[in-house]
């Protein structure tokens, strides 16, 4: 082909047709400019192509991430649900105005004396001993770390995907740190109750392992309400409502996310 073109520019020029030739030559240009422009087109697309595929590399990424941390937090969550009125039950049974209150408003046949019963102190030592397991929320953020170090985030800039990817690893973010302010506190309140080294610690913590109301005796009662007037429990009794709204928030906004990724 250019020697099919470099033939017809030579004979131009060998019979001094100037003006047919400046004419070829111009033509020629412009072949070559559409033959650029045309395959820069064919470029870009297919850039914009290799981009769309990269982004989705990434946004597929992200989903795996928030599959797997949305089964951690609901498990987290549901354990909270599920501690929490047994904790607040836990509270009540622990004040002998409980059973007068029961006995006397409700007609119960309870006294005050079933503070002190296997029952009762097994039921509190419990909940108690569950309420003081840390848990803490590990969520995966390679995916949108990744996302944020590869420049494909400005392909969403403007976009609801880009302002719920944000509004839920915020939403993380501010979990994650609560989490583990709650934690810290509810670790420390077990280290300094077992540091007080508090008399039928033992028994209270296995109330249904044997009689130790027959075996300890009249202290028996002192000791338990000692264990369960200590302010290192007051922590366990300060319900992290806060927290629990959080995960709900955060797993509808991660359901959302993750049907839209």
């Amino acid at each position: 082909m250019i020697k099919f073109f470099r033939t017809i520019r030579k004979q131009l020029l060998i019979k001094n047709r100037i003006s047919k030739y400046m004419l070829y030559a111009l033509g020629e240009i412009i072949l070559v400019v559409i033959g650029i422009m045309i395959a820069i087109q064919i470029n870009n697309a297919n850039q914009k192509h290799l981009d769309q595929d990269a982004l989705q590399g990434y946004l597929n990424s992200i989903g795996q991430n928030i599959k797997s941390d949305l089964q951690k937090a609901e498990k987290i969550n549901n354990i909270r649900l599920e501690l929490f009125p047994r904790i607040s039950l836990s509270n009540r049974r622990m004040m002998k105005d409980y059973y007068q209150i029961r006995s006397e408003v409700y007609g119960d046949n309870i006294s005050a004396d079933y503070l002190y019963s296997v029952e009762n102190i097994d039921f509190v030592s419990k909940t108690i001993n569950d309420a003081w397991q840390t848990r803490y929320l590990t969520p995966n953020l390679s995916g949108f770390e990744s996302l944020k170090s590869s420049g494909f985030l400005n392909q969403l800039q403007g976009s609801d995907l880009e302002t719920l990817l944000f509004d839920y690893y915020s939403l993380i973010d501010d979990l994650t740190t609560r989490e583990n302010n709650y934690n810290s506190n509810i670790q420390n309140a077990y280290e300094d109750f077992i540091n007080a080294g508090l008399p039928g610690t033992y028994a209270f913590f296995n109330a249904s392992s044997q009689d130790w109301k027959t075996k300890i005796g009249k202290p028996f009662n002192g000791m338990m309400d000692e264990i369960l007037q200590h302010p290192t429990l007051i922590p366990i009794f300060v319900w992290p409502y806060d927290i629990i709204i959080k995960y709900e928030n955060l797993l509808v906004t991660g359901q959302t996310l993750h049907k839209m990724i």
